[in-house]
């Protein structure tokens, strides 16, 4: 089979091989088997250049099977780590990005909340600030309904007074007794005929006197000895439309 040779450890892969420079082998005369040593092309002397990746040989125990490089098993361990690795970023990265959702997730609630906390706390504002102007309104319009039922009882007090006066003035000279409210009522008699003042305010065709009998009590039903109420005792003197304006004042009898 084989013969002398000499054997050097390989600096690709630190087994024991032939040398790199010059192998002379000799084979047995009319031999045809193949050369078992992978680390050359051929079998003949040549330039030894190992290969990429050569199997390790055991020549000391003459074993030609091939062992496997420590560095594999290593090799496997170390990408099965980084695969690991990988994952485990992976892993994280989402998980991080989870979070990251998750957080403007709760930061879009939180600024929808707020929105809507503002938006109920302006409209509360508006209403409060309707209302505001709707009570001062109100109070406004009070004040000056006040202030024009003052001036109106004021008139009238000053009006009455006045009035008042005008009544005493015409009872005291019509010969009637000049109290209030009892004079204006007052049957008046002489002889045979008898009247009130509004009969007297009639005769007299005195408007005025008549409007502030009215206001003053006088009661526009009483007939005097004729059996005429003031009304029809106008209507009687009336002459090219003297008592029109004073049938008005009494009305219908």
């Amino acid at each position: 089979m084989f013969g002398l040779f000499t054997a050097q450890t390989c600096q690709s892969c630190g087994n024991a091989t032939p040398k790199h420079d010059t192998v002379r082998v000799n084979f047995e005369i009319g031999s045809d088997k193949e050369n078992k040593y992978p680390c050359y092309d051929s079998l003949a002397t040549m330039e030894a250049e190992p290969k990429h990746d050569p199997p390790r040989v055991n020549f000391e125990t003459g074993s030609d099977k091939e062992s496997k490089s420590p560095g594999h098993d290593s090799l496997a361990e170390r990408i099965a780590q980084e695969e690991e690795a990988a994952t485990a970023a992976a892993e994280i990265a989402n998980e991080e990005k989870l979070q990251r959702l998750e957080v403007e997730r709760l930061e879009r609630i939180q600024q929808a909340l707020l929105r809507q906390q503002e938006a109920e706390a302006n409209k509360r504002a508006k209403e409060e600030e309707q209302q505001k102007m709707a009570e001062q309104l109100r109070l406004e319009e009070e004040r000056k309904l006040a202030e024009r039922y003052e001036r109106s009882r004021c008139y009238e007090r000053s009006r009455n007074r006045a009035d008042a006066e005008k009544v005493k003035a015409f009872l005291s000279s019509n010969g009637f007794p000049d109290v209030l409210p009892d004079g204006v009522n007052w049957k008046q008699k002489s002889m045979m005929s008898s009247q009130y003042p509004l009969h007297a305010a009639v005769k007299k065709i005195d408007v005025d006197a008549i409007r502030v009998l009215l206001g003053a009590g006088a009661d526009a039903s009483l007939k005097n000895s004729s059996g005429q109420t003031p009304l029809a005792q106008a209507r009687k003197n009336n002459k090219k439309d003297s008592h029109n304006q004073i049938i008005q004042m009494l009305g219908p009898s």
